[in-house]
Formats: structure tokens, sequence, C-alpha cells
């Protein structure tokens, strides 16, 4: 429980796999539970410290152009989902590793989920500096990803989510139109899958590729077996995409 994860904090707040047995805490995992400490607040007591030295963490992770770097390792990448099929190996301005756009996408969901974000000045500006890197990546996508790849599928996904919590907290018009042109972008993926309208389809992210049926825009069928004895089933990259 709530205790128990705290033994995988580090005195800079941040989390990882094996606590202070690694020698630094990850960007994603970090993340991964502001989002659902964020969360359980309304079920169980979470130490406000505890949640603002995350943000503080995560704040200064963060890239001038709006990216967060990679730092730190997750043993287990499936529970990353499509953020660890997109993973970058880029350095990044302030040293280190350079994130993806997706695992920016993530951090970016994990700290719009801080309450009284408006009043957050420093958190606010990270927000909008994030949002505005996810913008420009989302507008490359629909502008030139007529028919999307898996990939970019899952990465439009990724970005509507986003868009769609900053509408919700009141967070600017291009979130509006970040969300209108991602939605149309998804559903025309949709319309061009080539999968009746009657049959299982859900969207699937790049792992999906060599194991089903992929029509063109990224759409799924499941059926094709993973191995002849067994149904293929769809990965975690394919449920978080949907």
């Amino acid at each position: 429980g709530y205790q128990r994860e705290l033994t995988f904090r580090h005195k800079d707040g941040s989390f990882s796999a094996f606590g202070k047995r690694d020698a630094t805490g990850s960007t994603w995992l970090t993340a991964f539970v502001l989002k659902v400490f964020l969360r359980a607040k309304s079920f169980i007591f979470v130490d406000t410290t505890v949640i603002g030295d995350m943000v503080t963490w995560l704040r200064a992770a963060q890239d001038p152009d709006g990216s967060f770097k990679k730092i730190g390792m997750v043993h287990h990448q499936e529970m990353m989902g499509g953020v660890a099929a997109s993973s970058a190996s880029m350095k990044s301005e302030n040293g280190g590793t350079k994130g993806s756009a997706s695992l920016c996408a993530f951090v970016l969901g994990a700290l719009l989920e801080v309450p009284n974000l408006a009043s957050d000045a420093a958190t606010l500006a990270v927000v909008e500096k994030a949002s505005a890197y996810i913008d420009q990546e989302l507008y490359t996508l629909y502008t030139y990803s007529m028919s999307p790849t898996a990939k970019e599928v899952y990465m439009l996904a990724q970005r509507a989510y986003v868009a769609a919590r900053r509408v919700e907290k009141g967070l600017g018009e291009q979130a509006q139109t970040a969300l209108a042109a991602s939605r149309k972008s998804l559903a025309a993926a949709a319309q061009h899958s080539g999968v009746g309208s009657s049959a299982l389809k859900f969207w699937g992210a790049p792992a999906s590729s060599a194991q089903g049926k992929v029509a063109a825009g990224g759409l799924v069928q499941p059926g094709a077996p993973r191995m002849m004895m067994f149904r293929r089933r769809p990965s975690t990259s394919d449920v978080e995409t949907t």
C-alpha cells in the first residue's frame, strides 16, 4: 500500500524501482506515483510534502524545449505501455538523456492532476511549456500523417488525452484546437481501417504490429495467434491506446 510505496522514495522526492538502492529516481515512475497518489488522496491520507517533492523533482527534469529528461530506468517495461516503445536516446540540453514526446505527455498528464494548478505559478509554467511542446508534436502528426501508423495512433491518442485534461482545467484555446485535430485524425484512422463495423477492433500500439493483423491507420483485429495454441490478446499498449 501507501506506506510500502514510500520505501521506494529517494531523499530528493523521486521514486525508483529499488528505491535508494538505485543511483537515481526515475522520471516515468515518479510521474506514475504522483498521479496515483493524487488520485488516492480522496480515499487515504497522502502526505502533501511527498506530493510537493515529486512535483519539484519533475519540474527540475524539464528541458528548455518543454520535454523532460529520461532519468533512471523502469525494469518492467510493459508497465510503460506505449511510452516504452516511443523512448528516445537523444542527448538532453541540460545533460543526460532526452526523453521522448510520449514521456513528456505522460509527465504532463501527471502534473495536470495537481490541485489548484492555476495558483501554482511554478508548476503552471512547466505545464504550459510542456503543453506547447506537445501541441507542436500534435501539429506535426496531424499535418503530415494522413494515414497514421500504429505508433502514430498511440501518440495521437496520448496527446488527445492530455489536451482533454487541459481543456477541463481551462488551460488555453490551443488545447481545444489540439483536441479537435487529434480527434479528427483518430476518426480518420478508424474510417480507413478496413475492419468491418461489426468486428471487434481496437487501436493498436507499436508492439501489436508484429503480433496481430494491423490494418491501415493502426487498427488491429484480434484473432491472429501469438503461437498456434494461443489466441492473440491485446497488449498493455493496445489497452492504453484505445
